[in-house]
């Protein structure tokens, strides 16, 4: 688990190319935000959150799950928001 004001998701890509999705979801699994939904290549790639909704408004602190996206791939992490 992550505590952090501004989380950095650092994901290293390994697939092909294609379109990612990255997404942060409450606890009742409701996106949150989406922080990426794009073509991406393969590499190492960082993606900031700064704790807010899609509408820009801070979100309160609290466990929240990070969830990456793509061809082949869908990876989830648990973190914590702490304000």
């Amino acid at each position: 688990m992550t505590r952090t004001r501004s989380l950095k998701i650092l994901e290293r890509i390994r697939s092909c190319s294609g379109k990612v999705q990255i997404g942060v979801y409450d606890l009742r699994g409701y996106r949150v935000s989406c922080l990426i939904d794009e073509h991406m290549s393969a590499g190492h790639h960082t993606v900031p959150w700064q704790g807010r909704d899609s509408s820009g408004h801070a979100v309160a602190s609290g466990v929240y799950f990070v969830r990456l996206q793509g061809e082949g791939l869908d990876l989830k992490q648990k973190v914590l928001l702490v304000k």
